[in-house]
């Protein structure tokens, strides 16, 4: 996989963690009451971290002995 689409992957999901959570301090009274938005951005986030990192083993290669 191309490192450059890699990096793109990784800011990406950094960019959407942060929007995240600059839109909770922004409309936290009116979001601390929705539970499910709240998991939704956890394991949202998370699974797109795996994913990248998912991505980054694929494209490693084995050593060859």
């Amino acid at each position: 996989m191309n490192p450059l689409l890699i990096l793109w992957l990784l800011v990406l999901s950094i960019t959407l963690i942060l929007s995240v959570i600059f839109y909770m301090a922004e409309n936290y009274s009116h979001i601390i009451g929705n539970f499910y938005f709240l998991i939704g951005a956890f394991f949202g986030s998370y699974f797109l971290y795996m994913f990248v990192n998912w991505l980054i083993k694929k494209k490693r290669k084995k050593p060859t002995t």
